[in-house]
């Protein structure tokens, strides 16, 4: 079994005690038996006194040996004290230390959390971004298209809008003999829903042309047809009055 540095300072200390009632015994022993010498031989006596002053100058060393030894297990004690304070100390810290580690390992983890969940949001809007990017642009070349048509029509086919009660579509270029005489409808849509509110000149069998219109949503095919439909009463109109002519001419 080890012994600690306490308990062999205190064996010694005990052994130094023993050995000092033991010499102290001794000395009483002798001085019994130095009083017997006293009596029994005067001449005795010098070396019994040398020896006894001897032994005294031997314990006053022990004594002061006790002393040292004693003052050396204080500081002993002092150090181990301050060790064990020490330690404490250290495990303190390094119990603050692992609670602060802990605490920064969240930190750090709740940080990549929400550094990866505003990338995923950043990703969704850039790809909402660029779908509206990508649909503007599709609407810019729409938007030219139906600027570059509608220039066209209202350059080669006379075709013009204005804005009202709905929309109202005008042409003209459609009668050889009267290029200004204009032909117009107007539509409104409400909601999803197209209807024919007024058309000049009148025209025959448009119901099935709005029903394929709001089935369909092609305005411009409607609008083209509606122009083909003011055509051929326009011809339609020649060859009436071309008829009434040949009539008249014959009758006459």
């Amino acid at each position: 079994m080890v012994m600690t540095s306490e308990q062999s300072t205190s064996l010694k200390m005990a052994q130094l005690r023993l050995a000092c009632e033991k010499e102290i015994r001794a000395c009483c022993e002798r001085s019994g038996l130095l009083a017997t010498s006293i009596r029994e031989s005067i001449k005795s006596i010098k070396p019994l006194v040398e020896n006894a002053e001897t032994n005294r100058g031997k314990l006053a060393m022990l004594k002061d040996y006790l002393k040292e030894m004693e003052s050396t297990f204080r500081e002993a004690l002092k150090a181990n004290a301050s060790k064990e304070a020490k330690h404490a100390s250290m495990s303190e810290a390094i119990s603050t230390m692992a609670v602060r580690i802990e605490y920064l390992k969240e930190t750090i983890d709740n940080q990549r959390a929400k550094k990866d969940e505003y990338e995923a949001v950043l990703s969704q809007q850039l790809l909402a971004l660029q779908k509206i990017e990508e649909k503007n642009e599709g609407d810019v070349i729409e938007i030219k298209k139906l600027k570059e048509a509608t220039d066209w029509y209202r350059s080669v086919l006379g075709f013009q809008t204005e804005g009202g009660e709905g929309v109202k579509f005008i042409f003209n270029k459609i009668d050889r003999n009267d290029q200004d005489k204009e032909y117009w409808f107007v539509v409104r849509l409400d909601g999803d829903i197209y209807t024919l509110l007024h058309c000049n000149p009148e025209l025959h069998d448009i119901d099935d042309l709005i029903e394929e219109l709001n089935r369909t949503n092609r305005l411009f095919k409607f609008v083209r047809v509606m122009r083909e439909k003011f055509q051929e009463i326009s011809c339609k109109g020649k060859l009436q009055i071309a008829y009434t002519l040949s009539e008249s001419i014959i009758l006459a």
